[in-house]
């Protein structure tokens, strides 16, 4: 949840840093999300490979995904 508010913010940085330097802010929003989401799938991939998917240590892939 608090990496949602985060992103939350940061698209509105983001808007205010592309209007500043006249470029299309809706484009840079939906950039910003695109890569918040593929940097969530390599963290769920690189935990996995790390960890493995055995139920038993789901734990510690829960510790690593807070990082």
């Amino acid at each position: 949840m608090f990496e949602l508010i985060l992103l939350y913010f940061l698209c509105g940085n983001i808007r205010k840093l592309a209007a500043s330097k006249g470029e299309q802010t809706t484009q840079w929003v939906i950039f910003t999300i695109v890569a918040w989401i593929v940097c969530e799938v390599i963290g769920l991939i690189l935990g996995l490979v790390m960890f493995g998917f055995n139920p038993k240590q789901i734990w510690g892939l829960l510790l690593f995904s807070l990082a």
